[in-house]
C-alpha cells in the first residue's frame, strides 16, 4: 500500500513538472534585443551598423521605411512601413518623438493602411507636424499597442533622427 502510494505520488509530482516546462515554453515573452554596436555606428571590426534598438522584436515584425535612422527631417514628416498585424490594436500603434534630453515632442498613432487583422505585414503611414521650435538630434520610438498594459507584451523599436 505505502509503495503504491509513493508511485502515485511520483507520478503526481512528474505531471506536475511537466506542466511546468510546457507553460515555460510556450510564453510568448521574449528577452529584449538590442542591435550589436559599441556605440559609434560600428560593430567591432569597424563593420557599420544601424542604431536601431528592437525590444521584444525585430524586423520581422516591423519595417520602418521613412524616415531613414539619422534622416534630417522636416517639422512635417510621414512615418511610413510595414508591420505585423498584431503590432497594431484597432487598426493603429502609438508612436513618439523625443528630443537629446528625453523630452516628449510629439506623441500619436500610425494607421494601417489595411486589413490589420491577420499575422501578416500591413503597410501603415501617417503625416504628423512636430509642434515648438526644437531642432536638432531626436528619437523616433514605434511601440507595438499594447492594450493589455502587461509588460510582457511591450515592443519597440527606437531609432535617431534629426529635426531641420
Amino acid at each position: 500500500m505505502t509503495s503504491m502510494r509513493n508511485v502515485l505520488i511520483a507520478v503526481a509530482f512528474l505531471a506536475l513538472i511537466g506542466v511546468i516546462v510546457i507553460y515555460a515554453l510556450t510564453q510568448d515573452a521574449k528577452p529584449p534585443v538590442e542591435v550589436p554596436g559599441n556605440g559609434n555606428g560600428t560593430v567591432d571590426g569597424g563593420m557599420p551598423v544601424p542604431d536601431i534598438t528592437y525590444v521584444n522584436a525585430s524586423e520581422n515584425d516591423i519595417v520602418v521605411t521613412s524616415p531613414d535612422v539619422y534622416e534630417a527631417i522636416d517639422r512635417t514628416f510621414t512615418i511610413s512601413g510595414k508591420a505585423r498585424g498584431p503590432w497594431y490594436f484597432e487598426a493603429s500603434f502609438p508612436f513618439e518623438v523625443r528630443d537629446d534630453n528625453g523630452g516628449l515632442l510629439l506623441q500619436t498613432h500610425a494607421e494601417a493602411q489595411g486589413e490589420w487583422m491577420t499575422t501578416e505585414f500591413v503597410p501603415f503611414a501617417r503625416t504628423v507636424t512636430i509642434p515648438g521650435s526644437y531642432t536638432g538630434p531626436a528619437t523616433l520610438i514605434l511601440r507595438k499597442d499594447n492594450p493589455s498594459g502587461l509588460p510582457e507584451h511591450d515592443a519597440s523599436v527606437t531609432f535617431p533622427i534629426t529635426i531641420k
